[in-house]
């Protein structure tokens, strides 16, 4: 089957923090980053709730809402 053209949206749910960490330090390509979520993202709706987080291209987002591993 292949994906169709347009957006696409893939929803990943980790046991804790620390396999979160692990998936972006092994699995995940440098040039993207984890930042919070937060109501502009289209993904949650406007409501991204608790420990929401979306993978986007480094500077698509403040750094300071970027995932900050070993903390």
């Amino acid at each position: 089957m292949r994906a169709g053209k347009g957006e696409h949206t893939i929803v990943l749910r980790f046991a804790n923090a620390e396999a979160l960490e692990h998936f972006v330090e092994v699995g995940l390509d440098p040039a993207l980053v984890v930042y919070q979520a937060d109501a502009l993202d289209k993904e949650f709706s406007g409501n991204p709730g608790r420990n929401s987080w979306v993978i986007r291209n480094e500077g698509a987002k403040p750094e300071s809402m970027r995932l900050e591993l070993g903390k």
